[in-house]
Formats: structure tokens, sequence, C-alpha cells
């Protein structure tokens, strides 16, 4: 399993809101699955401040590594995949909540 975080986009949806607002306001940010501690697999007290805020984005993907090879091998697949990832699930959220908030 990854957990990936990357920056919230910049700017607003097609509704004039912010994505930091339409994100929270939705569910879709705000909330992260790991526990805070300094341990592998745990995330700061400030990396999760920042995610509770908004700013920061959490997204869980499951992958499957190959069982052969070695972790530098593997370092570099998840270099080359988690650009891809995070853009994707970017994407997604913005498509889905393109027109969120938006009256008439």
């Amino acid at each position: 399993m990854l957990i990936l975080h990357t920056a919230t986009p910049a700017g607003n949806n097609s509704a004039g809101l912010t994505w930091k607002t339409v994100l929270l306001a939705a569910g879709a940010a705000g909330t992260t699955s790991l526990t805070v501690g300094t341990g592998p697999g745990q995330i700061t007290s400030a990396e999760a401040a920042q995610v509770t805020a908004g700013d920061v984005l959490e997204f869980r993907r499951e992958i499957k590594f190959p069982t052969a090879g070695n972790n530098a091998a593997k370092v570099a697949l998840l270099n080359e995949i988690v650009p891809g990832i995070i853009a994707e699930e970017l994407a997604r959220l913005q498509t889905v909540h393109k027109f969120y908030g938006f009256t008439n």
C-alpha cells in the first residue's frame, strides 16, 4: 500500500471556490490514515497538520511490487510511477468536483 502526499492544487474550480475549500467541504481532504509519530510508516505532527488543514492531500494506492529485485530497483520503480499516480488522482478530484458549490 502506498500513501502519497502532494500539495493541494492552487486556483479555483468552475464555481469559483478554491480547491482547498472544495476538497475539504466535500470530504476529499482533511484526514490522514497514518499514525502520528516518527517511526516507519508514520506521519509527523507537522505534516498531519498540513493534511488536516487541507494544504496537503493524501492518496492511497495499492500496487504490486515484483518479488525479485533489490531495494534500489523498487525505489526506482516508485520514482517512475508516483508522479503519474499523483497526476491521475488530482485530475480525478478536479473532474469530480469541477462544479462543486455552484449555485444558479
